[in-house]
């Protein structure tokens, strides 16, 4: 009889286990089937995760893998969470673990969730750390992916140099992983990212190799896309001619929900001369508008169809309107380079702590090697005191030798970062010296009916610096060959045919202005700007020497 009721309670205290351990194994083949579907079918997968009570889930790599695979579930299904509890858990877990895998998709999507609470600077540290883990990786979708999302935070922080780095490498890795539709739509983000360098033919080829595609296998919404940049593309270099043909040689998808569409085609009436028309597609581009810069770029056609057709009024009124608009996108787009500067010189000063406590272990490691040596020399000593003593004063030599190296290294990593600092500090003064002035200004004479005059006397004697002011062109001179390969005095001395005029729009152009900014410092248009540029470039062509071929690649 005990023995009878000893097993009854052995029976009840294993029950729960089995219980426990027969739904784990269930769990675990429905988080297998929701992996293996999770790319072709996310909708499947989601599904498949909701049918899992999260509270059972007692086994800690259990939950953070249903954790990873809930957040990665909802991004595909289009979900956008703003929530990174759940995929924080994931990351602490997996951090610690050899699953490098899951830990880059983790970074992964914890930047997705980043970007979606517009943290730039977070989301993309956590890419550039997820992109750290793919070497050890063979998913070459999310590879793509993660180059993706890098590109994109760059093209909104303007650096479109970076931006089109890593669509290249988002396009390469599509292609490897065989997602030709999504490959095909990052050569058109290349386009679009080569059209923002200047680099008009190589964006022409691109997006006409993406256009025949999308042609050959009907993808109206990539077709619409290439052959918007395209009309963007041929109204950057004037080619008006091209822009109009382009517009009536394709079918055009007229879906005015679409902005680009909406946009491009008041382009197109406007080009013909019907801006009743053009008007029109404005008034319903500027309707579906979703953000400050698409109502920019609506106000700003609106602002060249108005001024063309004479209504100066109209156009002076959405000259202001942009200007407002536009000064929280700009203020917004000043931030990034600092943050980026500031992010470079937080990793250096963890490189020299680094190598500060590499500097301690050789210390350290010295130090035994030190107590080793020195009883080896007691033992000599013993044998041969003469010899010991000699030994010992050449070893001391050596050493003293050797911490004065290292010490000289290391003031050399202080003068370093020292230098570094200086350089953002000087950076961010420069970047807001401009606005300061404007503020002390408004703040002076708000309270008038001067406001507006002296803000724009302000600004014009800003502009007028930079256009008669040859102390000051001097100066920014003498900035531009401390910075660019002392460009400007390599092109004063292999080429004096260039007239003093052309000297200082290549001043203007390596200063980084843009061609409004120059047609402004020079009261010149901005297509004489343009053409001044490529004949420079060909004069400069003809020279043909080493130096001047590194100026023609700063241009």
């Amino acid at each position: 009889m005990p023995m009878k009721r000893l097993a009854k309670y052995v029976v009840l205290l294993l029950l729960p286990l089995f219980v426990v351990a027969c739904g784990g194994r269930e769990i675990d083949a429905k988080l297998d089937v929701a992996e293996a579907v999770m790319s072709e079918r996310p909708d499947s997968a989601l599904t498949i995760l909701r049918t899992i009570d999260a509270d059972k889930l007692y086994s800690p790599s259990r939950k953070a893998r249903y954790s990873l695979l809930s957040v990665q579930a909802d991004d595909k299904n289009f979900i956008d969470s703003t929530d990174d509890t759940t995929i924080r858990y994931a990351l602490d877990y997996y951090e610690d673990s050899d699953d490098d895998y899951r830990k880059m998709l983790s970074y992964y999507y914890l930047g997705r969730i980043q970007s979606n609470n517009n943290q730039t600077i977070d989301a993309l540290c956590s890419f550039n750390k997820a992109e750290e883990l793919i070497e050890c990786c063979d998913d070459y979708y999310a590879i793509a992916l993660i180059h993706m999302q890098i590109s994109f935070i760059y093209r909104g922080m303007f650096d479109f140099e970076k931006s089109y780095h890593y669509l290249l490498k988002g396009k390469e890795y599509y292609e490897r992983a065989g997602k030709t539709r999504l490959m095909r739509y990052a050569q058109q983000n290349v386009g679009q990212a080569l059209i923002s360098l200047f680099r008009y033919d190589e964006a022409e080829r691109e997006l006409k190799e993406a256009l025949a595609w999308s042609m050959a296998e009907e993808d109206n919404e990539l077709y619409t896309c290439c052959t918007n940049e395209l009309f963007k593309l041929y109204q950057a270099q004037r080619q008006f001619d091209k822009a109009i043909e382009l517009y009536e040689e394709y079918v055009y998808n007229k879906n005015i929900n679409n902005l680009k569409t909406a946009v491009t085609t008041a382009q197109y009436y406007a080009f013909i001369g019907r801006c009743d028309i053009a008007a029109m597609y404005v008034d319903a581009a500027l309707s579906i508008s979703a953000t400050h810069r698409d109502s920019i770029i609506v106000k700003h056609l609106d602002y060249n169809i108005s001024k063309n057709n004479g209504d100066y009024e109209r156009a002076l009124t959405l000259y202001e309107d942009i200007m407002n608009e536009q000064d929280s996108v700009v203020r917004s787009a000043l931030s990034h380079p600092i943050e980026t500067m500031q992010r470079d010189y937080f990793k250096s000063v963890a490189d020299y702590n680094r190598l500060k406590v590499e500097h301690q272990r050789f210390i350290i490691f010295g130090a035994i090697v030190f107590v080793v040596v020195i009883s080896l020399l007691f033992y000599v000593y013993i044998r041969s005191k003469n010899a010991q003593v000699q030994h010992y004063m050449e070893m001391a030599c050596d050493m003293r030798t050797s911490l004065f190296i290292q010490e000289n290294n290391m003031g050399e990593i202080v003068s370093t970062m020292s230098s570094m600092q200086e350089q953002i500090a000087s950076l961010f003064s420069r970047q807001y010296s401009l606005i300061d002035k404007l503020c002390s200004t408004y703040y002076e004479t708000h309270s008038s009916n001067t406001t507006r005059d002296a803000i724009y006397k302000q600004v014009k004697s800003e502009i007028e610096r930079l256009s008669v002011d040859v102390k000051y062109i001097r100066n920014l001179e003498s900035i531009v060959n401390q910075h660019k390969q002392n460009a400007i005095a390599i092109c004063r001395e292999q080429a004096p045919e260039l007239t003093e005029m052309e000297v200082r729009v290549l001043i203007y152009l390596l200063a980084g202005f843009s061609a409004k900014a120059i047609s402004i410092f020079t009261n010149d248009s901005v297509g004489n700007i343009y053409t001044k540029k490529n004949r420079l470039k060909n004069k400069l062509r003809t020279i043909n020497t080493p130096e001047i071929n590194s100026v023609l690649q700063l241009l």
